[in-house]
Parts: C-alpha cells; sequence; structure tokens
C-alpha cells in the first residue's frame, strides 16, 4: 500500500486518485478547478492502475 499512499501526495489532493480512478474507468473526468494529473507522473499512475487490476483479478478467485 505504501506506493499508492506515496503516489497520493506527488500532486495536490484529489488529482492522483482521480488520476487512478479515471484509469480504472470509475468517475466522469475533472471539473474546474482541478488539473490533469501532470505527463510527468502518468507513467507511475499507469503501473499503479495495472497493479490495482491484477489485485482485483486475484481477488475474483
Amino acid at each position: 500500500m505504501q506506493p499508492y499512499h506515496d503516489f497520493c501526495g506527488v500532486e495536490s489532493n484529489p488529482i492522483p486518485v482521480k488520476a487512478l480512478l479515471q484509469r480504472a474507468g470509475i468517475g466522469h473526468g475533472l471539473r474546474l478547478p482541478l488539473l490533469p494529473l501532470s505527463a510527468a507522473y502518468h507513467a507511475a499512475a499507469d503501473h499503479l492502475a495495472a497493479d490495482i487490476g491484477a489485485l482485483e483479478e486475484l481477488s475474483s478467485h
């Protein structure tokens, strides 16, 4: 869980959380005044979202 906790602090809350939720297909994007996650963190968000998907797959068995 530490990587997820660390990721949530890379930018102002709730931007990182919303980025992970978007990658999981949850939510409808951002409303102003929120901005999207900075491009510098996209790879980390993709990696963590993939890990979440793998964990969900394992837990469904």
